[in-house]
């Protein structure tokens, strides 16, 4: 770097001058209520959480976020009428039932069209709609058959206590408890599910792993006082290579213990305390979702390396 862009930049400020800077919360703890996705988002990303969470800013969906929407939303329909008639739909009212929650939400939420720039906003729209159709109609065929549904997208609520933030609760919608046993209607044991779609393909300690499972295992076992038979992730994986699409399903199973729940609380708590401290970590800057293209909140993020914002906080000119 030459000596006049360095005197643009920095104009001789000790970084260490700065360190004082902390977020000030003001008004309380900012969330009545943690989710999964909470919690998920500020294990990667505190930054995003505080953003999101804190200031309020809102991002809109990419086109693959809208596409998983699109699946959710025909599987809802189909298991939902599933609990009682035992007996899927037609793959094609699946199918029309998933583009046209693609569709909802794309015109509900807008979209983040930053997933492929060298394709028009248009283009991009018609290919998620086609990969949409297509990977509902993978749910049809090779998911759903397998999968006698007992509660749809229940929505469950546990106080979060010893944190000392009065009032503050859990709550996750889970997508299926079923069945444990498909042809045995009378066995009671349960399993949770979560329906995933994924451009990339998912590894057994991706599942093991997952903070979703063990939130969901926490709250089942307060709303059923008793432990589920575990968790499973039924995967739709949409693979885009160029002009080409690879969709193929794949069902995950995973131990939901103690060892999971323990898991859960703790990093609950730790949240808890970093919130109420105004500590929000941020990714690491290698990480894949702290770049522009990923994250939209990046040209905000003082945690990343933004030269308008150093020229501001260096005392720059």
């Amino acid at each position: 770097m030459s000596e006049e862009s360095m005197d643009e930049t920095t104009d001789a400020v000790n970084p260490l001058d700065h360190m004082s800077r902390t977020v000030e919360l003001g008004g309380g703890f900012p969330v009545r209520h943690i989710s999964p996705s909470q919690l998920n988002t500020m294990s990667t990303c505190g930054m995003v959480w505080y953003f999101s969470y804190v200031e309020g800013w809102k991002v809109p969906p990419g086109f693959a976020a809208h596409q998983g929407s699109g699946v959710h939303a025909g599987a809802e329909m189909n298991f939902s009428q599933k609990v009682e008639s035992r007996v899927d739909v037609r793959a094609s009212d699946i199918v029309d039932a998933s583009v046209a929650g693609y569709d909802e939400r794309l015109e509900r939420d807008g979209v983040s069209a930053m997933e492929d720039s060298g394709r028009s906003v248009k283009d991009q729209e018609g290919s998620y709609r086609d990969s949409t159709a297509q990977a509902a109609a993978v749910f049809a065929s090779d998911i759903a058959p397998k999968i006698q549904p007992v509660m749809v997208e229940k929505t469950i609520e546990a106080p979060l206590t010893g944190v000392g933030v009065e009032g503050l609760v859990i709550l996750g919608t889970v997508d299926v408890i079923s069945e444990f046993d498909l042809h045995t209607p009378e066995d009671e044991r349960r399993l949770i599910r979560d329906l995933k779609t994924s451009g990339r393909y998912w590894s057994q300690h991706d599942v093991d792993t997952m903070l979703q499972l063990g939130f969901y295992e926490v709250l089942y076992r307060a709303l059923h006082g008793k432990p589920s038979e575990g968790g499973v992730i039924d995967l739709v994986n949409v693979i885009r290579k160029k002009t080409k699409v690879n969709i193929a399903a794949k069902e995950f199973t995973t131990v939901l213990d103690d060892a999971a729940c323990s898991q859960t609380l703790w990093r609950l708590r730790n949240m808890v305390n970093a919130i109420k401290a105004g500590v929000f970590v941020p990714a690491d800057p290698g990480h894949w979702k702290c770049t522009p293209k990923w994250c939209g909140y990046y040209d905000k993020c003082p945690a990343v390396r933004n030269r308008y914002r150093a020229i501001i906080d260096m005392g720059g000119k």
